[in-house]
């Protein structure tokens, strides 16, 4: 959503259901509900709520409050990774590849503190492998072109 937003919202859009015109309520189920949601799916679009681009708004605000939106500049985003490293054929996808920043893999979250105040998503690299994917992406990118980037 947030490397390919123009694509994105050329696939996705927010389904309207028709509204029941006795009840004044868009319909839940039933052939006026079935034969628009087959008009919007024959534009080619997939239904999301509301709430998706919300969210995507959201996140791009707090990027740039934060000054992290210069990592999503560049033409180098979802780069496909393949290399062989001691006879392994490994592959891979980057979020992003900066020629200033290296690889950027972007994460999010609901909360960056827990209720004690503790910092979960520095846990969250930990319990999800998040710096082990890095290390892997590095791996790659190193293989492929003999350079080991920052990440």
């Amino acid at each position: 959503m947030l490397l390919e937003r123009d694509k994105w919202r050329d696939v996705y859009a927010t389904f309207e259901a028709p509204v029941n015109p006795k009840t004044g309520q868009p319909y839940k189920s039933g052939a006026a509900y079935d034969k628009a949601l087959e008009e919007f799916e024959a534009q080619g679009l997939i239904g999301v709520p509301q709430e998706a681009f919300d969210v995507l708004s959201e996140v791009e605000i707090s990027l740039k409050e934060s000054g992290l939106s210069d990592y999503l500049t560049g033409p180098f985003k979802e780069v496909p990774l393949v290399a062989e490293v001691d006879g392994v054929r490994l592959k891979g996808r980057l979020d992003v590849y900066s020629e200033r920043y290296g690889i950027v893999d972007l994460k999010t979250t609901g909360r960056l503190l827990d209720a004690r105040g503790v910092d979960k998503m520095y846990w969250n690299c930990r319990d999800y492998g998040y710096f082990d994917e890095l290390a892997y992406f590095s791996l790659i990118v190193e293989a492929a072109t003999g350079y080991l980037p920052p990440c």
